[in-house]
């Protein structure tokens, strides 16, 4: 048996090999916490608390995940988004915080009284979710390629207890209903093919919703050369993307005629949510 404070301090050292302290601390203090479904108050509080051999065995596996570039939420099987908690898996793109900004842009846009929502792409659902949460008048529909991806959007959606949300297999627009939505909203994939961030943690993500050709502009482009079909006059478009893709996506936008074009920027100052109307 193995105490709260040696078990914390050998998953520390392990992870300093590849994270900073602090970084590695923080991330050993949330796998022991996620293992005793305790906060880490309890890890200070009973800091010579014994542990089984079965405990340790389970941390030490979740540590070496960690240790080889796994991403946090993976070996926890979790993620934090909009204050609620999402499952995530493999076949899921983890909720990033600058994603965020796309949800609050579309709430800052448009009305309550807004009837429609589509979104693209809704992997975990998250986005759906948190637009949701917030405006339970509207209907949003969510769709997504992958059956697994939306499997784990049915259970987040369920988890959280949202009516106002229906999911269904997709790519992007082929099996829409030819009706018109007040928005369209997504999360596309937009990383280059060849980019070098695909050899960072990232690489544990699924491709698919990562990569989009050799200017990571494919999706993007498919999606403003075809939403405005399923758009009402004037309707919204609202997607995130590259922090150096703003400008082509501006004039791709102008090409389809689209108004009013707009890009907001993300915590770091980044372009990194651009909006227009049909």
């Amino acid at each position: 048996m193995q105490s709260i404070s040696a078990l914390l301090q050998w998953g520390t050292e392990e992870l300093s090999r590849l994270y900073s302290p602090e970084d590695a601390y923080v991330d050993a203090c949330l796998l022991l916490c996620e293992l005793l479904a305790v906060d880490k108050s309890y890890l200070y509080a009973w800091p010579d608390k014994q542990l089984s051999a079965s405990v340790a065995l389970s941390y030490r596996g979740a540590i070496a995940r960690r240790k080889q570039g796994e991403p946090l939420a993976y070996v926890i099987g979790h993620k934090e988004f909009w204050s609620m908690r999402f499952t995530v898996s493999e076949d899921t793109l983890i909720p990033r915080p600058e994603t965020e900004f796309l949800v609050e842009t579309v709430l800052n846009l448009l009305p309550i009284t807004t009837q429609s929502i589509l979104e693209l792409g809704t992997g975990t659902g998250a986005i759906a979710c948190a637009l949701a949460s917030m405006r339970p008048e509207w209907q949003i529909q969510a769709v997504d390629v992958s059956d697994k991806a939306l499997q784990i959007a049915e259970h987040n959606i369920n988890d959280h207890k949202l009516k106002n949300i229906r999911c269904y297999a997709s790519n992007w627009f082929d099996k829409i209903a030819p009706m018109q939505f007040d928005a369209i909203v997504s999360n596309p994939p937009y990383v280059e093919s060849n980019s070098e961030y695909l050899q960072t943690e990232i690489r544990y993500e699924p491709r698919l919703a990562l990569v989009s050709g050799e200017t990571g502009l494919d999706a993007l482009t498919y999606i403003i050369e075809h939403a405005k079909k399923y758009l009402k006059p004037k309707g919204l478009l609202c997607f995130e993307h590259g922090f150096s893709q703003a400008r082509e996506l501006h004039a791709l936008l102008h090409a389809s005629q689209y108004q009013n074009i707009h890009t907001v920027k993300d915590y770091a100052g980044l372009d990194r949510i651009t909006y227009a109307y049909c």
